[in-house]
């Protein structure tokens, strides 16, 4: 079985699960430090556990009416990738609401199917949501006019929204800024920028906010993202942009640096832009550099 390969943040808490076609039961193999934390359980305390301990009874009904017992029948990622509102449940009956995925995994044996289920506490966007709208009232942000996100203005008001959020609640997130690195064909420089924000789309979580803040330069905050993590969170980032610019003879840099007790949209934007102007000055392909990051 492979483990815990499906992690793309360290934080993302990541269950391990097997299904028994013989027994005909799901049981907990495994957590990682993460899901610990997140259910407050040790991984010893739920290792062989029914996987109904921290599934939310309607997610454990929904199991139980169509989970079939077989090596290709409906299986739990079938289940689970299709349930909305999905919510854990952690120790003292604590309910946690999630954002899931699952992965099957290798398995010695058509009786045994392995899983790794990745669970994002889904909290800290469903706050931030009500909290934009006690702002917005009923406003709407406006669209860019070519690449479909959230335009300069827009991206500014919204990056002051989470500073303040991030201030009440005391929590975190890192701001980035990417750019294509000069040299580039500006006839072709509208369609490069769109790809890369496609491939932003692909390579942050949904609950992630994208914006233009003007200069081909796109915005991405990643929420619940602390310090410690930002540089592999970034690098996966960074990396999948560029492999897959290859083809266009095109790269990026990324300058980023964490929003916790930042107050000023305008000055962690200048401290990001230099940090981006800096990455790519030193770059020949998209170094990348922090602001006050560790």
């Amino acid at each position: 079985m492979n483990h815990f390969v499906v992690a793309r943040r360290s934080d993302d808490s990541v269950i391990s699960v097997q299904q028994n076609n013989t027994l005909q039961n799901l049981t907990i193999s495994n957590l990682n430090k993460a899901a610990e934390t997140l259910l407050d359980y040790t991984a010893e305390e739920l290792s062989n556990k029914p996987l109904s301990t921290i599934l939310h009874k309607n997610i454990v009904e929904n199991i139980n009416s169509y989970l079939e017992y077989t090596s290709d029948g409906i299986d739990l990622f079938d289940i689970l990738s299709k349930t909305r509102n999905c919510s854990l449940v952690g120790k003292n009956n604590k309910i946690i609401p999630v954002i899931q995925k699952v992965f099957r995994t290798t398995a010695s044996n058509q009786d045994i199917i392995n899983y790794e289920i990745l669970v994002r506490n889904a909290s800290i966007s469903q706050k931030l949501d009500i909290f934009r709208q006690s702002i917005l009232s009923n406003k709407k942000y406006n669209m860019h006019s070519v690449f479909n996100i959230i335009d300069e203005v827009s991206t500014k008001t919204e990056i002051k929204i989470v500073l303040d959020f991030l201030h009440k609640h005391n929590t975190y997130a890192i701001l980035s800024m990417i750019q294509l690195n000069p040299p580039y064909n500006k006839s072709s420089i509208d369609t490069l920028t769109q790809h890369i924000i496609n491939l932003l789309y692909k390579n942050v979580r949904e609950s992630d906010i994208i914006g233009y803040i003007g200069d081909y330069k796109i915005i991405c905050i990643l929420l619940g993202c602390k310090s410690e993590h930002a540089y592999s969170a970034i690098s996966r980032i960074h990396k999948n942009i560029n492999n897959n610019l290859q083809n266009f003879h095109a790269n990026v840099s990324i300058g980023y640096a964490q929003m916790y007790n930042e107050i000023d949209t305008e000055q962690i934007l200048t401290n990001v832009s230099n940090t981006l102007f800096i990455a790519q000055q030193e770059a020949a392909g998209g170094t990348i550099k922090s602001t006050n990051i560790p």
